[in-house]
């Protein structure tokens, strides 16, 4: 059967029963006992506990159980039914160098916004456990959810928010004792495992302990995109009183895998395998620590609450480049990456009419880059030999004071004003060892600030019905990009939004919005004024306008069948000529016009309660670029676009009635589609970085 008339037929079934829908956090309730109701999603999108339709903004959540229940490890496969979002790479892979070095958050795009560009905040800030994550990986076990806000959260989650914040909140230790696990083969030789500890020490201490531990062969026939991941996370929590609580965490992740794998796209710009004449890398290790803590002390008139924590990432990447001069082979290496954050807020207590948040956060990031390329791989057993080093050093700081206030005009009106101010420090040092023999640094320092703000009112229509508006902006801070300064990057965006729940059966949310975005920077060749004939590297802001729709919901049509449906419509433009890096109608990359995801599950009661699940999900998007990229003008390149695609999933589970077993078989991308994520432009050929293949395994997990 045709794959594209089979993901179509999903949607056109679900809207035969439901207007458009939402791949929602709301899952089939864990238990043997079915039900007919929706369950309430609590978030704390805006730094309080909230009930998501009570939330005046755009915000997906996604449940621990479901994601564990879908056996998702990856980022990827995490997110890959919210609408508006686009992954811009893969993990571990050289998008994360973008920002922060190998080893780094991944690249997230949402409704458009980005990161095109290297060494630069990335537009979407991911947090975990409310800290500012900057590295590690496997990270989705013992998940309480994951929440992803789309629009600017400037005064919130201030720098690196402009196109939104992905929250990843892991279970807490809670009083009482807990165990689970679970074990999962697969093919490629998938065998990963997951296990969980929850332990009251006493009255007031408790401890929870969970790892993760993942391994597969290469998806390349040259052994890269394979997966050698181990994750451990410990916290411990003492609460004496009601009103007096400090967490404490601790994550160690290590990964030894080779890379992610290349497709070379000169000959043929669409892929439809994953073979590769693409040699392999090395090994690339990663090494990541974490230590936080989070503190809550009810003062009475206020709530106290501080979060800090202290980070370090040491990575390296190797790939053949075909870089320049005829180097075909490089390292890059981040011998250290340390991360100091603290917030402090203070917000007030109890229910009024006027609620108000205010605080400080401070970052401090210090992390070195090197480049190292060579004209062969390195041998076993002998040393790397480079021809010469290429080595950044960043120290970016950054303090911001924000505040918001909300107060009740009636009932049934509310009206929000935050603000946030902002100061980053940016200093960078770049060193050219030819030979190795060592160089002079050259140091580049500069301060950037910025003064964001947000504004909306809320009103409720009903008990289960309400309309907002928002008007918000959000910036990313300027820097250096191979020693040429970059300016902010500001944007402003207007939202209109509703909120609905019927008859406690069906949500439906839907938003609409408008963004106006200062400029893309990026590099480009212009005639040097001073030396005729020449030319000089600058950066140039390519403004852009954003505009668009998204529907989501989803239906508990009986108490075996769930459904949910989420269509979204993106329209992206560069609004200024800038030639050299427009396309002739100026797409801008990752910005497919039209997405759809949707799913639908159903449960087969057996005797005793027991109970056996399928469920399908199908995710399709129209064609969009891969990268910001010259050649893409006048005429766009086929080796930035990616063609329509689609993805498709399903599994089957039983679980008895006492609900401490479980056993799933499931098949990931099950019509083996192929698409490009992004483009690893170092040289002829062009290669491509694409999605995970078709895959399919078993899942055993029990608890007690």
């Amino acid at each position: 059967m045709n794959k594209n008339v089979w993901s179509l037929g999903i949607a056109a079934i679900a809207c035969l029963h439901l207007a458009p829908l939402q791949v929602h956090a709301e899952t089939a309730p864990a238990t043997a006992e079915a039900s007919s109701d929706l369950e309430e999603v609590v978030v704390t999108a805006e730094r309080r506990s909230i009930n998501l339709q009570k939330a005046g903004l755009s915000v997906t959540a996604i449940s621990g159980e479901a994601i564990a229940q879908h056996g998702d490890f990856d980022v990827a496969q995490v997110l890959q039914n919210v609408p508006g979002v686009v992954l811009q790479g893969v993990s571990d892979g050289p998008s994360q160098q973008s920002v922060q070095g190998g080893g780094g958050p991944p690249n997230i795009a949402i409704r458009g916004l980005g990161t095109p560009s290297p060494n630069t905040v990335a537009a979407v800030a991911v947090y975990e456990d409310g800290v500012l994550l900057q590295g590690g990986g496997a990270n989705f076990y013992d998940m309480s959810r994951v929440e992803v806000l789309r629009g600017p959260q400037g005064t919130l989650y201030g720098r690196g928010a402009t196109a939104g914040a992905v929250n990843l909140i892991t279970n807490d230790p809670t009083h009482q004792f807990e165990a689970s696990g679970r074990i999962q083969f697969g093919s490629y030789d998938l065998i990963a495992t997951q296990g969980m500890l929850n332990a009251p020490l006493s009255d007031v201490l408790s401890v929870r302990v969970a790892f993760n531990q993942i391994r597969h062969n290469g998806f390349f026939n040259n052994g890269q995109s394979d997966e050698d991941d181990i994750s451990a996370r410990v916290k411990l929590l003492y609460s004496p009183t009601d009103n007096f609580s400090l967490l404490l965490g601790y994550v160690d992740y290590n990964s030894k895998g080779a890379g992610p794998g290349q497709v070379d796209v000169s000959a043929n710009p669409n892929p439809t395998h994953w073979l590769t004449t693409v040699p392999g890398g090395g090994s690339d290790p990663v090494s990541y620590r974490k230590a936080y803590a989070n503190l809550l002390w009810g003062l009475g008139f206020a709530n106290l609450s501080y979060v800090g924590g202290y980070q370090t990432t040491d990575s390296t990447f190797s790939t053949y480049c075909h870089c320049f001069f005829g180097f075909t082979y490089q390292v890059v290496l981040q011998p250290y990456n340390k991360t100091w954050t603290h917030e402090l807020r203070l917000e007030s207590a109890g229910d009024s009419a006027l609620s108000w948040v205010g605080g400080a956060y401070y970052y401090d990031n210090k992390y070195q880059t090197t480049f190292e390329p060579g004209t062969a791989a390195p041998v076993a057993g002998v040393p790397y030999a480079p021809a010469f080093g290429f080595a950044q050093s960043f120290s970016p700081t950054s303090l911001g004071f924000f505040g918001e206030i909300t107060y009740a005009l009636t009932a049934a009106t509310r009206l929000t004003g935050g603000m946030r101010e902002t100061r980053d420090h940016e200093v960078q040092s770049q060193t050219f060892e030819p030979g190795g023999t060592g160089g002079t640094p050259a140091t580049f320092d500069a301060t950037f600030r910025h003064f964001d703000w947000k504004a909306r009112v809320e009103t409720d229509l009903s008990a289960d019905n309400m309309l907002y508006g928002t008007v918000s902006t959000g910036y990313r801070p300027g820097g250096f990009v191979n020693g040429i300064k970059s300016e902010n990057e500001t944007v402003r965006a207007y939202e209109i939004g509703s909120k609905n729940r019927i008859d406690s059966m069906l949500t439906l949310n839907g938003a609409v919005f408008y963004y106006r975005y200062s400029g893309f920077q990026n590099l480009a060749s212009v005639p040097d004024p001073n030396n005729p004939g020449s030319v000089i590297s600058v950066l140039v802001p390519i403004p852009a306008t954003f505009y668009g729709g998204e529907l989501e919901g989803v239906a508990q049509l009986s108490a075996a069948d769930r459904l949910t449906l989420s269509p979204a419509l993106l329209e992206a433009k560069f609004t200024a000529d800038r030639a050299t890096y427009l396309t002739k109608d100026g797409t801008i990359p990752n910005t497919p016009k039209w997405s759809l995801s949707g799913s639908y599950e159903h449960s087969f009661m057996l005797p005793g309660n027991a109970r056996i699940t399928w469920g399908v999900d199908a995710h399709y998007q129209t064609q969009e670029l891969t990268d910001f990229a010259a050649s893409n003008y006048p005429t766009p390149s086929p080796v930035f676009q990616q063609k329509a695609y689609e993805i498709t999933n399903t599994s089957l589970a039983y679980a008895p009635g006492n609900g401490k077993f479980s056993i799933m078989v499931y098949g990931k991308n099950l019509f083996n589609t192929i698409a490009k994520m992004t483009i690893y432009n170092q040289g002829p050929p062009p290669a491509a970085f694409v999605n995970d293949p078709r895959t399919y395994g078993v899942m055993i997990s029990g608890k007690l």
